[in-house]
């Protein structure tokens, strides 16, 4: 019986540590199809120098202005409005329960065979 609530322990551990460990920010301006990935890791100033690395590169606009952010800097509430200047754009808006469980973002996808030229919202 003691060795099952060891492994139940660890188990559960393994899965908490999994849960709350979030990646860095990841984007892409360089491939037929741009992304932006924000976790709850992300900050005011990742999103403002990607946002700028973005209108000069692709021409695409990020407007990040209306999220709130924790003292340390790091997203708390995320209201992304997305403009592609191609036409697509988009907005979304997620809590920081809800970037805890999945990551938020975009991408857009300028290939002849794209299955989704443009996607804002979770991914």
């Amino acid at each position: 019986m003691k060795n099952v609530s060891t492994i139940i322990i660890i188990i559960m551990t393994v899965f908490l540590f999994n849960c709350t460990n979030f990646s860095d920010t990841e984007y892409s301006t360089e491939d037929t199809k741009v992304f932006l990935t924000i976790t709850p890791n992300t900050t005011k100033s990742e999103l403002k120098k990607i946002s700028e690395e973005f209108k000069q590169k692709r021409n695409i606009d990020i407007d990040y202005s209306k999220s709130i952010f924790f003292d340390n800097g790091k997203i708390k509430n995320l209201n992304l409005k997305v403009n592609t200047n191609d036409g697509y754009s988009g907005e979304g808006n997620c809590s920081s329960a809800g970037l805890k469980m999945k990551k938020f973002g975009f991408s857009r996808d300028y290939s002849k065979e794209a299955k989704q030229n443009f996607h804002i919202g979770a991914l």
